[in-house]
Parts: structure tokens; C-alpha cells; sequence
């Protein structure tokens, strides 16, 4: 076997057999021999290649592989083979297709099944055994784990990983074959070798046979290429997917359309199976922010014509995400931005950060998706309306105000779940803007606008408010009793007779406190403003007004616009009014009447409040009464004598404290009056003719019977004590 490389070599299969074993057991220690060590043939292995003149790495010679067919037919029944195979790793040994290689991996076996595959690889740089190559020592070579089959992926890889073909490129029947190949033998190979190794794994994903996608939304491109280090590979199956892939970072996409799909769990062991739609959609949504605009378009025009089985998840997951352009150039979610379509664009007239911008056709396809989608703000939120609502206080924008009212009214806004800022002046009134307290809604009433139109503003003739934002700013409660009463107070002051009924009627519906009532008779003191019975334009104060019993030119009865409603009459009694005068409220009457000009009416009027008097008044009442004399003069009651003798009074004196009533006091009236009478004090001008052959006695009697019990005494002694007429005059 080695003669070639030592001179000195025996060969111990030529001599005899009893020769050769004595030589082999005792040569060494005897004669000038030694045994073939490990050592001597790699060094012959060495040697070898140079006394053939070859050089046996980049060379392939038939002579060549039959001396190392040779060689491992003997390594294989050498008694060195377990002490030399260790030593033969770095030794070019291995006779390949394409020269020789060393033991240190192992090669291939040309597979006639295979042939095409067989060329692939070997533009891989992968080797294959010389098919000259004896049969024994194939083998041997199998045996030592030197000689692999095509179908064993992990040597396969492995023998790959030192390969070099970074620039390599198939066409696509290649790389489908052997990715064809790879992916029909590795679950056998995984089951005699283990699972693959991460260089392994490593190696596979490097092998430029696989099918990446990409777009940009319009344009898509599939290529035939390796797998970058450290990308996440995930499979897709479906052609329509293509157009809807986001790009995201260290990830790939695998077409496994035309492609076997066992191959994805040797890839990513994560994701083992290609992406379904509802794995896509989640995946393109959460990465929409980042792809081109056109790829945004595509994947929302993707999600629409899918509508049906997209997730409500997923369209939040949208709405919430920063992609949509404003005009201001800063991105927003589109929850964030107002739909140009929608009603609230009226609201948003200088805001360049809330308009979405649409400055190509891609923009605009955008922004039309999204509203076809309602992910843009197309309804009023209450962040809106308190946005909106300080906008227009600190802008003094009234347009921005009656379209929110507008917005508000025709969306039916439930407006009591936002927090409005009494303070805010935002309603417009032909005054400006005011806060809900300064006005109201204009009021679809005469009586309504009664209670408050010189006190509150009202808003502007075309706006209608919703109930909604009625209920919530306070305007559905009844007016407030301070606005009420300055309403009140206002009304009187301009004379404004026509409103003053209504808010009576409205005042006596509320429970007035103390307070409440001492600011309502600070405001009505010393005026008229109650609606008088049959001229409601004429306004009586309290001390006039009575209820149902009026007196003519002094005592006026309430109208019966306010007279028809207990609570009414209740509200003014409670304010000082009475159904009738009283006693207290005539003689002050009477009393006021003394200082006016003497006249006709002076008279009738203080008759018809005489009149009024109650029959009951007690002595300091009486003594306060104020009657007309003959000269049309109001004098105290006791001083005013009924004139009862006729012609003869001219015959009586006036003067000293004593008047003549006038003569429209009948004689019933001043008795009812307890006047006295001029007949009981000048008795002595009687006619003789009327008390002729009468005893004065008789006479007196008849006179003082026309007095009543009360009267008779006191009339009769003041009558009566006088130094002119001694009492004992009478008897």
C-alpha cells in the first residue's frame, strides 16, 4: 500500500504467512524493523500525493482514486483504523467531482435519480464522491460517516455553512426544486438527526430559494432570494394578500403560494403556519403609521371591500392610530380628525390641526376611505363641544357658536352628559356673546318673554335650541325669583304695563322665603303694580288694590286676569292685599282726602268710603273719621253735626270745633256714622208747630229715640253740658 512512499517498506502480505506473523510479533525487537504506526501513514499520506507528482486538493486523477479507494478498503481492516481516523480529518483523502477534499466533513453521493438537483447543489459549492470511486470503499466511507446521501438536510447544511455562494441566483425551476427538495426530506431528516441547530437553521434561511414579497401599494415585487439575518419570516398563501403586506422592520413575507408550506415551521418555529386574513388585518393596522401613503390607501381600500369580516377591534385599532395628514402637516389619529364631509367642518374654521390635508390623490383617497369607513370624527363628542365652546369665548367667533347650536340641535346631542362652563360666553345675542345665566332662548310666547326680556338678552332670531341643551344649561327650569323681581322692578320703572299680570301669575307659583319677600316689597313699595278690574293697563299699589269688594275713585279691584286663580289672590293677600278695605286702610284714605282740593269729588269720594266703613270700628277708629261739612271741607266726625232742624240751622252758629254736615249725609248715614245731630243740641229752635201741645218731655223722648243705645248718652251730654244750657234745663 505504501511502497510508493518507503523504499524500505515490507510488505508483509507477500512473505509467508508463518514468516510474517513472526515478523510482525518479534521483528521489532530482534532485527532493524519496526511495526506501521499511525503516525508513519499519515506521514506517507502525506507523501504521497508529491512522488505522484500530483497535487491531489485541486486535482482529480483516475490514479488517484484508485489508490484512495485502495487506501480505505485497507484503512477499513487495518487494525490502526480507531487510533488513525481522528488523525485523518485535515488529510485530502476524499476524491470529489470537482478534486479532492479533506475528512473533516463529509460528502455526497451522486444520486442518478437526481442529477438536476445534483448540478444545483454543486453551485452551491457542495461536494459529491468521484463516481469512480470503488464501491467497497463508498462503503467504508458511509461507515465513517464520510459519504452522506442528498436526502439528509442536516449534513447537507452543514456542509452549506462553509460554503460560499452570497452571490448566487436561481431561476425559479431551481430554487423550487430544491426548496421542494429541502422541504420533503427534513422531517425525515429531523427524526434521524434531531431538530435543526440555529447555525443550521442559520444556513437554510441564507439558501436563495425562497419567494419575498413586497409593495408599496401599487406596485408589487416577488423576488427568489435568501432570508436577512434576524427577520421574523412570516408564510402567506393567498396572491390577494400580496397587496396588503405592511412593512415592518426585521420582517419578511414568504409567498408559499407555488412554494411548499413545511417549510415555514423550520423557518419560525413561531409561526409555523402562513398568516390568515384575520391575522393580516390586525398585523397591517398596527403598522399603518409606518408604510407609504399608497400602501395606507390600498390596505383601507383592502379593509372596506372586507368590511363584513373585519373585527370592530381592528377599526378601532385604526381609528386610534397616528397616520392621517393635517393641514398643518402633523399627523393624527383619525378619531382626531374632523370628516370634510360632516357637519362639524362649520366648527373647526382655522384649524389647520384637526382638517385633514388632501393635497394629492393619494391623500384624498385616504381620507375618503376613512370616512366611507366613519373612522374620522363625523359626530359631536362633549370634548368637542367644550373644546368648541372655548374656542368661541376666547376667539369671539359667533359663526363657530351658531354652528355648534346648529350641530347640536340637528344631531339630537345629549348635552346633559357635558360638564358646560356657566361662565363661558359663547350664546349669540344681538348684545355679543353671552354666558347661559345673561340669556335665554327667544321665547315662543309674549307672556313667556314677559318675565325676563329687560333683564335677560335673548338669543339670536334664527337659532333654535335642542331640548337637550335646554335641560342642560338650566333653561327648562321656570325663571329665577331674583330675575323675576328685577324683571318686576324694570317693568314698572318704563311703565311696560302689559307684562306686569304674567309675572304675578309666575310669582304666585313660587314658595317665597323671607328674603325673598322683603326684596319683592322693597320693589313694589309705595307703586302701583297690580293690574286694575277692566283697564289692566292702569296699576293699583297694595294699599289700593283689594280683592272683590272695590270702592269707586279709592278701592280698585284687582283684574280678572289675576282675580280667576286662587293662587293668586292667595300670593296677594300674602303681599298686603285684602279682599275689601278695611277700616284702618279707609281712614287713611279718608285722612289723604283732606289734602286734596275741595271739590265735588272730593265729596263722593269720601261719601263712598264713609259708606265702606264696617259697622264694628272701635272708639279710636271712629275718632279718626273725616266727613264732609257743608263747605265741602273733610272735618273730624265729631265736630260734623247732622242737620236735622231744617231752615233753622242758619240760626245755628258754625264754628268753635262744630260743622254742618253736607247735605248729601242723609240722615240714616250720619246715624250709621254716629254723627251727631243739630236737633239734640239746639233743641230750643224747634217750631212751635211741632211740638204744640206737646210736654217737653214728650218732645226730648221722641228726638233721642232716633239715636241708638251707643249714641244716645254721649250725644245727649255733650249736648247738653254747656254754661248756656244747664242740664237741668231738659227736665
Amino acid at each position: 500500500m505504501f511502497k510508493a512512499c518507503e523504499d524500505n517498506a515490507i510488505a508483509l502480505a507477500d512473505l509467508p504467512k508463518a514468516v510474517a506473523e513472526l515478523l510482525r510479533e518479534h521483528g521489532p525487537s530482534h532485527v532493524n524493523v519496526e511495526c506501521l504506526t499511525s503516525e508513519n501513514v499519515i506521514k506517507y499520506l502525506d507523501l504521497h500525493p508529491n512522488r505522484l507528482g500530483l497535487h491531489l486538493s485541486t486535482v482529480e486523477t483516475d490514479a488517484a482514486v484508485e489508490w484512495l479507494s485502495a487506501f480505505w478498503i485497507w484503512f477499513n481492516e487495518s487494525s490502526l483504523k480507531d487510533e488513525l481516523f481522528p488523525k485523518l480529518h485535515k488529510v485530502y483523502l476524499l476524491p470529489c467531482t470537482a478534486g479532492l477534499k479533506t475528512a473533516e466533513r463529509p460528502v455526497f453521493q451522486i444520486d442518478d435519480e437526481h442529477l438536476d438537483l445534483v448540478q444545483d447543489l454543486m453551485m452551491f459549492g457542495i461536494p459529491f464522491l468521484h463516481s469512480a470511486c470503488a464501491v467497497p470503499a463508498q462503503n467504508v466511507l458511509a461507515k465513517c460517516g464520510l459519504l452522506k446521501k442528498i436526502n439528509d438536510i442536516h449534513a447537507l447544511l452543514e456542509n452549506l455553512s462553509s460554503c460560499s455562494y452570497e452571490a448566487l441566483t436561481l431561476d425559479e425551476t431551481k430554487a423550487q426544486r430544491l426548496l421542494n427538495h429541502i422541504a420533503s426530506c427534513l422531517p425525515a431528516s429531523c427524526s434521524s438527526n434531531d431538530r435543526l441547530s440555529g447555525e443550521m437553521q442559520s444556513t437554510l434561511r441564507s439558501l436563495p430559494v425562497f419567494c419575498l414579497v413586497t409593495t408599496d401599494g401599487h406596485n408589487i415585487k416577488a423576488q427568489r432570494t435568501h432570508i436577512p439575518i434576524g427577520s421574523t419570516v412570516r408564510g402567506i398563501v393567498a396572491t390577494s394578500f400580496r397587496a396588503i403586506l405592511p412593512r415592518i422592520a426585521h420582517t419578511v413575507y414568504i409567498d408559499l403560494s407555488n412554494d411548499p408550506r413545511e417549510i415555514l415551521p423550520y423557518l419560525e418555529p413561531d409561526q409555523p403556519e402562513p398568516m390568515k386574513h384575520d391575522q393580516l388585518l390586525p398585523l397591517a393596522a398596527e403598522h399603518l403609521a409606518q408604510q407609504p401613503q399608497r400602501l395606507q390607501a390600498t390596505i383601507l381600500k383592502h379593509i372596506i371591500d372586507h368590511q363584513q369580516s373585519t373585527k370592530p377591534s381592528i377599526l378601532e385599532q385604526l381609528r386610534q392610530r397616528s397616520f392621517v395628514y393635517t393641514i398643518d402637516g402633523t399627523t393624527y389619529a383619525p378619531a382626531d380628525v374632523i370628516d370634510p364631509s360632516s357637519s362639524l367642518v362649520a366648527l373647526f374654521p382655522e384649524s389647520n390641526d384637526r382638517l385633514a390635508r388632501r393635497s394629492n390623490n393619494v391623500e384624498k383617497l385616504i381620507v375618503e376611505y376613512l370616512a366611507s369607513l366613519g373612522l374620522l370624527q363625523s359626530s359631536l363628542t362633549g370634548v368637542i363641544i367644550k373644546d368648541r365652546i372655548q374656542y368661541v369665548s376666547q376667539h369671539t367667533a359667533p359663526p363657530v357658536a351658531k354652528a355648534l347650536l346648529k350641530v347640536l340641535r340637528s344631531s339630537n346631542f345629549n348635552c346633559q352628559s357635558v360638564d358646560f362652563d356657566p361662565q363661558a360666553r359663547w350664546l349669540p345675542t344681538a348684545q355679543g356673546l353671552l354666558n347661559s345665566s345673561e340669556c335665554r332662548p327667544r321665547p315662543t310666547s309674549e307672556k313667556e318673554s314677559s318675565l325676563f326680556d329687560q333683564v335677560l338678552h335673548v338669543l339670536e332670531d334664527e337659532i333654535t335650541v335642542s331640548a337637550s341643551l335646554r335641560l342642560a344649561l338650566g333653561w327648562d327650569r321656570p325663571i329665577s325669583f331674583d330675575i323675576l323681581v328685577k324683571q318686576l322692578d324694570r317693568v314698572l320703572t318704563k311703565n311696560m304695563t302689559g307684562k306686569v299680570a304674567p309675572i304675578i301669575r309666575e310669582l304666585s307659583k313660587r314658595t317665597l322665603t323671607v328674603n325673598g319677600l322683603d326684596a319683592l316689597r322693597k320693589v313694589i313699595s309705595n307703586r302701583g303694580w297690580i293690574p286694575q278690574s277692566g283697564d289692566s293697563n292702569v296699576l293699583i299699589s297694595t294699599a289700593d288694590a283689594v280683592i272683590s269688594q272695590p270702592i269707586e275713585k279709592a278701592f280698585y279691584k284687582i283684574s280678572a286676569t289675576l282675580s280667576d286663580r286662587k293662587e293668586v289672590k292667595d300670593f296677594l293677600r300674602m303681599m298686603g292685599c285684602s279682599d275689601e278695605p278695611s277700616a284702618g286702610a279707609i281712614i287713611k284714605k279718608l285722612d289723604a282726602l283732606r289734602g286734596q282740593s275741595i271739590t265735588e269729588q272730593t265729596v263722593s269720594s269720601s261719601i263712598s268710603l264713609l259708606k265702606a266703613l264696617p259697622p264694628n270700628l272701635d272708639d279710636e277708629q271712629h275718632s279718626k273719621i273725616f266727613v264732609p261739612d257743608i263747605n265741602m271741607v273733610l272735618q273730624p266726625v265729631a265736630s260734623v253735626y247732622f242737620n236735622d232742624i231744617g231752615d233753622r240751622s242758619i240760626l245755628v252758629s258754625a264754628g268753635d270745633g262744630m260743622f254742618h254736615a253736607h247735605p248729601r249725609m242723609d240722615e240714616s248715614f250720619c246715624r250709621d256714622l254716629k254723627m251727631g245731630r243739630l236737633g239734640l243740641k239746639f233743641v230750643h229752635l224747634q217750631t212751635p208747630g211741632e211740638d204744640m201741645g206737646e210736654k217737653p218731655i214728650t218732645t226730648v223722648s221722641r228726638t233721642l229715640g232716633q239715636y241708638t243705645k251707643k249714641q244716645l248718652l254721649p250725644e245727649f251730654i255733650a249736648n247738653a253740658w254747656t254754661p248756656k244750657r244747664p242740664f237741668s234745663r231738659y227736665y
